[in-house]
């Protein structure tokens, strides 16, 4: 219901947390990622800590397991627009930033470079091609944060 109340323009919210997870949770079980995608980022600008660490996380993986679907769907139906791949790619940043706080950069390489290598083995041409650019967005989301630690002066 929320899913399709987002899709159809209708008033939605994401203050139902059950309700919240389980449109995350349709993302990932679904076959429809070109609906979903498009959904998903209408939520962003909504959503809080609790919704976007586990949207982070779902994104994150779907871009690991099958970069395929996600760099297609993404350029397609969901984040033909710079401010869309911002979006979707900050949200990939900031699981990595979280999961990895002792060496977020070393676990980006490492996860950009299995993202490639499956891209490459797994999409055509074009799709394959799409994924430098995504990452190169998450790239920058994290050496942005990662500059700004640096900043920080503790007493």
């Amino acid at each position: 219901p929320l899913a399709r109340s987002i899709a159809d323009g209708k008033e939605w919210d994401l203050s139902n947390d059950d309700d919240a997870l389980a449109l995350i949770d349709s993302f990932r079980r679904s076959r429809d990622h070109a609906f979903y995608f498009a959904v998903l980022l209408r939520t962003i600008p909504r959503s809080d800590e609790y919704y976007t660490e586990p949207l982070g996380l779902a994104i994150h993986d779907k871009l690991l397991e099958d970069p395929c679907s996600v760099l297609t769907c993404c350029w397609e139906n969901g984040c033909d627009s710079y401010d869309g791949l911002r979006d979707w790619t900050s949200a990939i940043a900031g699981e990595i930033l979280i999961e990895h706080e002792e060496d977020p950069w070393a676990a980006f390489v490492k996860y950009g470079n299995e993202v490639e290598r499956r891209a490459k083995t797994e999409c055509d041409l074009q799709t394959a091609s799409r994924a430098n650019e995504f990452l190169s967005e998450i790239g920058k989301h994290i050496k942005r944060v990662l500059g700004n630690r640096s900043l920080d002066v503790s007493p």
